[in-house]
C-alpha cells in the first residue's frame, strides 16, 4: 500500500507495470529471508487449501489493498470492466503464489535452468506476463454474464 499510494500521490498515473511491481515486490520480498518465507508460505497455504474460516477472516484485512489496485489499474485500463480486472488480479496471484510456493515444479519443468529462488529474475519474469494479462482486451460478452457451469464436450 505504501508503494501504490508513493505512485498515485498527487494526481500521478502510473503505468500497468508500475502498478503491478508495487503488487509483486512486497510478495517476493517475503521470500528474501528465511524466517519471513516460511510465515509467508503458511499463510499462503493456509489461504490456498480452502479453508474458508481463515479466508474469510483474512479477506477483511486484504479487501482495503485490493481495492486499491483495482482502483488503481482501472484509472489505466479504462476499457476493462472491474470484473475483469479482479479476474486478473486473482490470476496474478495464483501465478504468483504457486511460483513461491512450488518451486520444484519449475526446477523440474526447466532442468534446473530457472531458479524460483533467485528472486531477481522472478520478478523480471512474472512482470512482463502479469502486465500483458492486464493488457488483453476485456472478454466479449463477460461483462453481465451469468455465472455458469462449463459443459462436458459431449454435453
Amino acid at each position: 500500500m505504501e508503494r501504490l499510494g508513493a505512485i498515485t500521490s498527487d494526481g500521478q498515473k502510473p503505468s500497468v507495470e508500475e502498478i503491478l511491481k508495487a503488487w509483486i515486490l512486497p510478495c517476493l520480498r517475503q521470500g528474501e529471508h528465511e524466517e519471513g518465507r516460511m510465515i509467508h508460505l503458511r499463510i499462503i497455504a493456509n489461504l490456498s487449501h480452502e479453508r474458508w474460516e481463515y479466508t474469510k477472516e483474512a479477506s477483511c484485512y486484504m479487501q482495503h489493498s485490493h481495492n486499491a489496485f483495482i482502483k488503481a489499474l482501472h484509472a489505466c485500463l479504462t476499457h476493462l470492466s472491474k470484473e475483469t480486472l479482479i479476474w486478473r488480479l486473482h490470476f496474478v496471484m495464483g501465478a504468483l503464489f504457486f511460483g513461491i510456493r512450488q518451486p520444484a515444479s519449475l526446477i523440474a519443468l526447466s532442468g534446473g535452468r530457472c531458479n524460483p529462488e533467485d528472486l531477481e529474475t522472478t520478478f523480471d519474469q512474472i512482470l512482463p506476463y502479469a502486465a500483458a494479462g492486464f493488457r488483453a482486451p476485456e472478454c466479449a460478452g463477460a461483462v453481465g454474464r451469468k455465472s455458469t457451469k462449463l459443459k462436458a464436450k459431449n454435453d
